[in-house]
């Protein structure tokens, strides 16, 4: 075998750097000034450790270690615009400080596990199906945590971050449990029904889509009066109305022999469905002038006025009640049911 000894090796001009048509082995330390250009394979085989096939350093630190049995290690950021990092169809992929403390494993099967694998990993993402596991807490900007319960009954829990209460547990059977109120963010939306029993009739809606409560003003016409505002309130639930009322005659002269009528009802009886069902009692202080009997709408949805269903003067053409009805500082009491659109 042949060998040559220099300290410079140039191209035939002695201008640049050399050409090996046939390639070159070189042994022993070598040190290259500019770049090494290969239409092929450089082979770089550091002879002098039985662990290490190729080793760079900068000032004394080792920058790059590729070892004999194909593990590769970087100091420093590895750029690219695309780096594959493969393993044998038995091998593991670990990522870390080092290999007895990794912080990611990339098994074989496509499995990723993130966070401190001596704990069993705290972000394990299945790479068959995408599922994901978090073995700690999934925090938001928000301020609010989501915590895996330590409860096998629960699939899901989140608590507030800044005093630790917990808002909100999803049962694993489906059963849910909220510190705070539901808010349906979108109009026409509700809880859906459709899932129970339906009964005899034709069912046409199983939405309940509003609930609300609080009260009203009702106004009449005919005579003056007041009303009793802790009396008259109301609660809608879904398209049903349920509503109480109080008004007393302050008024000292007679009124007129006219109907009363009361306006100002929450919301307006259906146009389409005009159901209504109600009571009163006209308290005159004596049974002889007292009156009851029903409600009924009169020539609009917004009205109603009560109709007479008992003695003393009811006639047939005097068979609601009206303003002279009332006597003095006496009012009359009434709730009733309807329909809204």
């Amino acid at each position: 075998m042949s060998r040559v000894r220099t300290n410079q090796i140039t191209n035939s001009a002695g201008t640049g750097a050399p050409n090996f048509p046939n390639g070159v082995t070189v042994t022993g330390v070598s040190t290259v000034t500019g770049g090494i250009n290969a239409d092929n394979t450089i082979l770089v085989n550091r002879t002098g450790s039985t662990q290490t096939a190729f080793q760079a350093t900068l000032s004394g630190v080792t920058k790059v270690d590729i070892q004999a049995g194909g593990a590769a290690e970087f100091t420093g950021t590895v750029e690219a615009s695309r780096l594959n990092i493969k393993g044998t169809s038995t091998e593991n992929i670990l990522v870390g400080y080092a290999a007895a403390t990794p912080t990611w494993l990339i098994t074989a099967g496509g499995y990723l596990s993130l966070g401190n694998l001596s704990g069993g990993g705290n972000i394990n993402i299945n790479g068959s199906d995408g599922s994901a596991v978090f073995g700690g807490t999934v925090r938001s900007n928000e301020g609010y945590s989501v915590y895996p319960p330590l409860d096998s009954n629960y699939a899901f829990a989140t608590r507030n971050a800044a005093n630790s209460a917990w808002t909100a547990f999803i049962e694993a059977n489906g059963k849910a449990t909220f510190a705070g109120n539901v808010v349906l963010s979108t109009a026409g939306t509700g809880i859906d029904f459709s899932a129970t029993g339906d009964g005899s009739g034709t069912s046409t809606s199983e939405l309940l889509d509003d609930y609300e409560e609080g009260t009203w003003t009702p106004t009449t016409t005919n005579f003056t009066h007041t009303v009793d505002a802790t009396e008259c309130r109301y609660t809608k639930i879904g398209r049903m109305v349920y509503l109480t009322g109080q008004i007393s005659r302050n008024q000292a002269s007679v009124p007129a022999a006219d109907i009363v009528v009361i306006t100002g009802l929450p919301y307006n009886q259906s146009s389409v469905t005009r159901s209504l069902s109600g009571n009163y009692w006209l308290d005159n202080l004596t049974t002889s002038t007292d009156y009851i009997g029903g409600i009924t709408y009169s020539n609009n949805t917004t009205n109603i006025i009560f109709a007479q269903a008992s003695t003393p003067t009811y006639t047939a053409s005097s068979r609601y009640i009206e303003g002279n009805d009332f006597d003095n500082n006496r009012g009359i009491l009434f709730s009733l049911v309807y329909i809204t659109d």
